[in-house]
């Protein structure tokens, strides 16, 4: 049996730096609203595109206006996620 390869400190760092370059360009990449309600897409969000873009009109969330389309990057879908989260319902108090 061979014994498995072994990565060099070299070969590591350089890896290490074109994953922190990928994962910085995924910051900056403009999703379109189609893209977030695809099924077979990345997201799948539970809403459809043309709601996406109101929601964009009426300002319920921060996006792009880049070239004069509505787009979102990944903290804006970030934030878009986390306006669907409700709160846990608390056990309501007895009273004595």
């Amino acid at each position: 049996m061979s014994s498995p390869p072994t990565l060099d400190r070299g070969l590591i760092e350089r890896l290490t730096a074109v994953l922190e370059a990928i994962l910085a360009y995924a910051d900056f990449r403009h999703y379109t609203p189609e893209e977030l309600v695809d099924p077979e897409g990345e997201f799948r969000l539970p809403t459809t595109a043309r709601m996406i873009r109101e929601w964009a009109y009426q300002r319920k969330f921060t996006r792009s206006r880049m070239g004069g389309r509505v787009t979102l990057r990944l903290p804006h879908i970030k934030e878009l996620v986390e306006s669907f989260d409700e709160p846990a319902m608390q056990k309501p108090k007895r009273r004595t």
